[in-house]
Order: C-alpha cells, then structure tokens, then sequence
C-alpha cells in the first residue's frame, strides 16, 4: 500500500527535477550541483506561488530526483541518459 505522503513528496521531487531539465536540458548540472538545484528549485517553486498545501506539508530536502532516469538525465543532460539506457 502506498503511502500518500511518500507519494506526494516523490511527485514533488519529479516536477522540481522536470524543471532542472527544462532549463539545463544541453548543458545538465552536473554531479556535485544537483543537490543545490534541487534545493533553489524547490525554493523558487514555493516563492512563485506554485506549491499546494499538501506539497507545503510533504516537502523535504531532496538529496536525489527519487528517479534513476531522471536524475541522469540532469547529472550528465540528455546525451548522458541516451547512454545510460542501454545498461539499465
């Protein structure tokens, strides 16, 4: 049984990690920085007023995109996922 808390926080993390890619979806942010992004995205998403009450309650540091794909696809950009995908 799924938890909607859990499944709340890991919609969450996708949507700030889809906008990660929406940005740097050539250039990626790299190994080291994709804790920072996650986190000024989260922020940045809460202050333009785009966070329900129940995102509001669920949030939490993200250390990862809680999602194999999408967090290669923002640590090495969309050429590292093309060869990602292959070994998964």
């Amino acid at each position: 049984m799924l938890k909607s808390r859990s499944v709340w926080g890991r919609l969450l993390s996708w949507e700030i990690t889809l906008r990660i890619l929406r940005d740097h979806w050539i250039t990626r942010v790299g190994f080291d920085n994709l804790t920072t992004s996650l986190t000024r995205y989260t922020g940045d998403y809460f202050q333009e007023g785009s966070g329900s009450e129940t995102e509001r309650l669920v949030v939490s540091y993200f250390g990862t995109a809680l999602n194999d794909y999408l967090e290669t696809a923002a640590t090495l950009g969309f050429t590292g996922l093309v060869c990602y995908i292959p070994f998964w």
